[in-house]
């Protein structure tokens, strides 16, 4: 295995961001614990600080180190931050890139494929290479989403989906003419199309979670009533499907009490719905807005169930709060949700009646407490080992990839 320093492309990379960027973190991470890495990346806003303090927190001070390029064509923090000029920018970083490493290993991490060529050009290089993680092939579920969106928003998802078909039509294309082995560290939204529908031998799938899961708890053993929802209050979460759903649950069964956390553009339509619902119901459903870490995770331990009604999520850091704690967890049938709560919990079934659907699911956890806590402890344990061994992988291609 060669000794030098593994070459790694990124696009974007900033600690202090979203979870979108926590994916590419862990992978480097994971690699630094094995052989020293260079990372070339994009300076962009104030991620030089944000990389510095988070190499010395993880103690990679001499493991990893990083070069900046500026953006020559697009500002991405500026009024001329397009799609274009980024993807001229990225393309050109590529190249730049692939010309520098000739005769070293290659792992290369794309991102949220948002353009159709940002990945592309990656599959007609000549050599073995890790891409990862890698997320964009999955279709946006119109059809579950359809009544909460706008027209304009039907429209553009409906073209989303259009150019999502177009990029999985020519990748599939370019990977069942590649040569040498190709890699990718997937997310679990995209796991059904990359696993699944895999067309070329030359291309290897792995999933990785999104987040840094969190050690196990000890679960109480005591018979808990209260459902938990807990989220942004916007129109992805679907907080109003969640409150119908629980008032569905909570008049059949009048032991049972309710909290959902969180705030949003969404809270004052939940608050006005809550009012309307009949005092006994209404009585038993707390609307707490935003609480401290600690009483979060103390609600999410005291929960019967926890229920996810997104109609897109590729993970949620609550849902293995979740498991960490032994919490069973009803969710939509979507995304990432199959990866963990398809087999730890219980997804809901899909149809027309969502309300019906997820009301059912959760009252069948309430009516097995015990067995459903019981596949749901552990889970965590198990997610973090399958991670682990996937990154592991990754970094073993890594190193061969000559």
């Amino acid at each position: 295995m060669n000794s030098d320093p593994i070459p790694v492309y990124c696009d974007l990379l900033d600690p202090d961001r979203s979870s979108e960027f926590a994916v590419p973190l862990k992978f480097l991470e994971s690699l630094a614990g094995h052989q020293s890495i260079v990372v070339s990346t994009f300076a962009r806003l104030d991620n030089c600080r944000a990389l510095d303090d988070w190499i010395a927190v993880r103690g990679l001070g001499d493991r990893l180190r990083y070069c900046l390029r500026p953006f020559r064509y697009s500002a991405i923090d500026g009024p001329r931050a397009t799609k274009l000029r980024l993807l001229i920018d990225v393309l050109i970083a590529q190249r730049d890139f692939f010309r520098r490493t000739q005769d070293h290993p290659v792992v290369a991490k794309i991102g949220m494929v948002h353009f159709l060529f940002n990945l592309l050009p990656l599959l007609v290089r000549r050599k073995p290479m890790v891409m990862g993680p890698v997320s964009g092939f999955e279709l946006f579920p119109l059809s579950m989403a359809w009544p909460f969106l706008s027209w304009r928003d039907r429209c553009y998802y409906s073209t989303f989906n259009l150019m999502t078909a177009l990029l999985r039509m020519v990748f599939r294309s370019l990977a069942r003419f590649r040569r040498r082995t190709i890699m990718i560290c997937a997310t679990p939204g995209d796991r059904d199309y990359l696993v699944g529908g895999r067309r070329s031998m030359a291309v290897r799938t792995l999933v990785t979670s999104e987040v840094t899961m969190p050690p196990m708890q000890s679960p109480d053993s005591s018979v808990h009533r209260e459902i938990l929802w807990s989220g942004a209050m916007i129109a992805r979460k679907a907080p109003l499907l969640a409150l119908e759903a629980i008032a569905t649950v909570l008049r059949s069964r009048p032991e049972t009490r309710a909290v959902m956390l969180g705030e949003g553009p969404l809270l004052t339509a939940v608050r006005q719905r809550h009012a309307d619902l009949p005092e006994d119901v209404r009585s038993r459903i707390e609307l707490p807005g935003n609480v401290p870490l600690e009483q979060s995770q103390r609600r999410i331990g005291a929960a019967a169930l926890l229920l996810v009604t997104s109609w897109r999520e590729v993970n949620s850091f609550v849902v293995y709060e979740a498991l960490a704690q032994g919490v069973p967890i009803v969710s939509m049938p979507v995304s990432g949700m199959r990866n963990t709560v398809g087999r730890f919990g219980l997804l809901a079934s899909p149809g027309r009646d969502r309300t019906g659907m997820l009301a059912r699911a959760m009252m069948e956890i309430l009516s097995d407490q015990v067995g459903y806590r019981a596949r749901a402890d552990g889970g965590i344990a198990i997610l973090q080992r399958e991670d682990c061994d996937n990154l592991n992988r990754a970094w073993y291609m890594a190193g061969i990839a000559a």
